[in-house]
């Protein structure tokens, strides 16, 4: 087959086919993608699908999201100037604050209030000691100014959080920039984040840093930042806002930096009464009472914004649907995923899963939320991550993803369609209650194949169903004339829904010889 002749036919291949190849290095770097939720029932508006060659298609955009992001941010990040003595000799420690809030006076102007670490303003061995007031300087070069602050007594002691609270009169050209809080519960390892505040500029660099996992007291801990002490106090940005804080090196481990939560810090300001305008997902800011870990650090968990309405259990029986272990979820490439407060359209809106292409990539393809319940059918999953339920999520923002069957063999049942496989094998489809099972064979086309891979067509295109269904990429080496054995189970409607394929796709690089798995049924 010749190269045009294979673009054209990977042109009308579906989405979904296009970007798993992606995750699996048989094309660009994605896992899937469809249609805005607003555009999803209109093929009309939604994208036309792209092509599956290497190459063909680049999903991240130019600048990404996060570091744009960074950029709004850093017009709320100060250099802080704190633990001064008073003398020329005693020029104190050098750092960064985040402008949270305002409060407006009867002039006309305002006083900024300013979260910065506590060890930067005080002495962590003698935090009673009087020392010189700290500077805070606004803007850079020869637009700097600096002005003096007042250290408010709020304090967190640095072993607790690190974290203490400036005012200062506002300058008269500062305004204050619209961020917001990014959901830090839904973070996983691996998650790209932009430093604002780095030795001697607040630009942040293009290169991100990537989120690693929480110590056991509480502290995120990234790699990548610089965390020397002048960079302490420096402001984490993600793709959905503001993560957290620097406060320094973790000790044991230089190359990784201890970043306090942004919700542990509007959760302490809040409950000090200082003004916060920081918006959490969702539009509010978090008015939860903080929970302490250990060292008395609160847990990222328990910070979401707006709790989540618990279903009686009599309605959780009878809303849903079976789904085996391991079975997971991933949203799509472009789109960020709303997660509302109960299983409704009109609910609260709690937080966003961010979208697929700011996700790890191999957590992104093997499906990177947990399933807790698949309700109506697959119209409304509760999504967990870290053990804990992180919100609600329809169905059409997301890709169900099933592991393949760990047996070897597959039995019980009632077996209700035969059919000989295009590996030229018998195949059997079993109705087990709860899912039906699929016990198949597909031939290798090619001189090699590598990658197996199951799933329902990206809506809009036909054969598509609701919630798109896939099963996790399965790799391997088989020669051409191999038959590769697949055994899966699969949710209820993509057998019984019409019009529903279940495809499959056995290749390696920019081949992958698509075909039904599943026949469809006889009159």
């Amino acid at each position: 087959m010749s190269a045009a002749t294979r673009e054209i036919l990977s042109l009308n291949r579906p989405v979904l086919l296009a970007i798993l190849l992606a995750g699996l290095n048989l094309a660009g770097p994605a896992l899937g993608q469809t249609a805005a939720p607003d555009q999803a029932s209109n093929p009309a508006t939604t994208p036309a699908p792209v092509s599956a060659r290497p190459g063909a298609i680049t999903l991240m955009p130019a600048e990404p999201k996060g570091l744009l992001l960074a950029r709004e941010v850093a017009a709320r990040v100060v250099r802080v100037t704190g633990r001064r003595g008073g003398l020329p000799q005693q020029p104190g420690l050098t750092g960064y604050g985040l402008v949270v809030g305002e409060v407006p006076d009867d002039t006309g102007g305002a006083t900024l209030v300013i979260a910065t670490p506590d060890h930067l303003v005080r002495d962590p061995a003698q935090p009673d000691r009087r020392l010189s007031p700290p500077l805070v300087t606004f803007g850079s070069g020869t637009t700097a100014r600096q002005v003096t602050a007042e250290l408010l007594e709020e304090r967190v002691a640095p072993n607790q959080g690190d974290l203490a609270v400036l005012r200062v009169a506002r300058p008269p050209d500062f305004r204050l920039s619209r961020v917001t809080m990014a959901l830090t519960s839904i973070i996983l390892p691996g998650t790209a984040a932009w430093q604002v505040g780095r030795r001697g500029v607040t630009e942040p660099l293009t290169d991100p840093v990537r989120y690693r996992h929480d110590d056991v007291v509480g502290w995120m801990l990234f790699e990548g930042l610089e965390n020397d002490g002048a960079t302490a106090g420096s402001v984490v940005v993600g793709e959905q806002g503001v993560i957290g804080m620097m406060m320094g090196p973790q000790e044991s481990d230089k190359t990784l930096s201890r970043i306090a939560s942004i919700n542990f810090i509007a959760t302490r300001m809040r409950a000090w009464g200082q003004a916060w305008d920081i918006e959490a997902q969702g539009g509010e800011v978090s008015q939860r009472p903080a929970v302490s870990g250990s060292a008395g650090v609160p847990t990222r968990l328990d910070l979401a914004p707006i709790r989540l309405v618990a279903l009686l259990p009599a309605e959780v029986t009878a809303r849903s649907s079976w789904v085996p272990a391991g079975a997971r979820l991933s949203p799509w490439a472009e789109t960020p995923v709303r997660l509302l407060a109960s299983p409704r359209r009109e609910a609260a809106v709690v937080g966003n899963l961010p979208a697929g292409m700011y996700l790890p990539q191999d957590a992104w393809r093997m499906g990177a939320y947990d399933i807790v319940h698949k309700l109506d059918g697959g119209a409304w999953f509760l999504v967990q991550t870290g053990g804990e339920p992180v919100g609600y999520a329809a169905g059409k923002d997301v890709v169900e993803i099933w592991p393949q069957a760990e047996v070897t063999g597959l039995a019980g049942g009632k077996v209700v369609r035969e059919w000989t496989s295009s590996a030229g094998r018998p195949a059997l489809l079993r109705d087990i209650g709860t899912a039906y099972e699929i016990e198949t064979s597909l031939p290798c086309r090619l001189p090699f194949c590598r990658t197996l891979l199951v799933y329902t067509p990206a809506p809009p295109m036909p054969g598509a169903i609701i919630p798109t269904f896939q099963m996790r990429p399965v790799t391997g080496i088989w020669r051409e004339g191999d038959a590769v054995a697949i055994r899966l189970q699969v949710p209820r409607r993509v057998v019984e829904t019409r019009g529903t394929r279940l495809m499959a796709c056995v290749g390696s690089d920019a081949d992958c010889a698509e075909e039904p798995l599943l026949p469809a049924a006889t009159p």
